[in-house]
């Protein structure tokens, strides 16, 4: 298929962030070795779903929501909920608390397909907490990558009295990480990461904790000037409409 005529996918991706004695914290998870990007080490995260766009408008219709509640944006917050829940075990959610669902075994039963997303939320009166992720970032994979995407970056506070479990089918391995470490590892040939996110982690290393970090990205203070090598390489313009705020 040809660059140019390569379908670009919805995408979204969450930077589940925690403090500790040392810094801030990120989680990532490292890739297998096969697919379109082998070996990666990324943030959770993956492809907008169809169900996605319905239960983001559900939410949205169901309570007071902010501006950017659409329907439409709202969905790759969602998607972003969804892929943390299916690939570390994390649910940005109430009012059940995660070692609960997990103990039912719903993880596994999405995993497995026994039971969708959208099916899960229903049938548990579960509330995605949609506020809790900021937007971050926004990139487009270039055409001349193997696959397009059109992703959106979330950063959220790790939820309390949870645990990260990484999907061994899905990922070889879960971590958390300093991100002056895992660039570190980049640098040393360790670790194989790509343009969106090298920069993010470039973008998060200034802040020595949680709270300071989610408070500059609220402000859209966090954003960095777009070099035209940036905004090749997939880094997209801030539109005003996303503003976290």
């Amino acid at each position: 298929m040809s660059s140019h005529t390569k379908t670009i996918r919805d995408a979204a991706t969450i930077m589940l962030v925690r403090d500790r004695l040392e810094g801030l914290e990120v989680f990532m998870l490292e890739r297998p070795s096969r697919g379109v990007f082998p070996g990666l080490t990324v943030f959770p995260g993956g492809k907008v779903d169809a169900d996605d766009a319905e239960i983001a408008f559900r939410h949205s219709a169901a309570r007071d929501a902010p501006a950017w509640h659409d329907g439409l944006e709202t969905r790759f917050r969602v998607a972003a909920i969804r892929e943390c829940f299916e690939e570390c075990g994390v649910f940005v959610a109430r009012p059940k608390p995660i070692r609960q669902i997990n103990a039912n075994g719903e993880r596994t039963n999405l995993l497995n397909g026994s039971i969708t997303f959208k099916e899960l939320l229903i049938r548990d009166d579960i509330e995605l907490l949609l506020d809790e992720l900021l937007y971050f970032a926004h990139w487009i994979t270039p055409a001349t990558a193997p696959a397009r995407f059109n992703a959106r970056f979330f950063v959220a506070r790790m939820p309390e009295a949870q645990e990260t479990e990484h999907y061994t089918g899905e990922t070889n391995n879960g971590l958390w990480v300093r991100p002056e470490v895992a660039l570190q590892k980049y640098a040393e040939g360790k670790w194989s990461m790509i343009s969106p996110t090298i920069t993010n982690l470039r973008m998060i290393c200034a802040y020595s904790n949680v709270t300071h970090l989610l408070n500059t990205v609220r402000s859209g203070k966090h954003r960095i000037p777009i070099t035209r090598k940036l905004h090749e390489g997939g880094y997209q313009y801030y539109p005003g409409s996303w503003r976290s705020a």
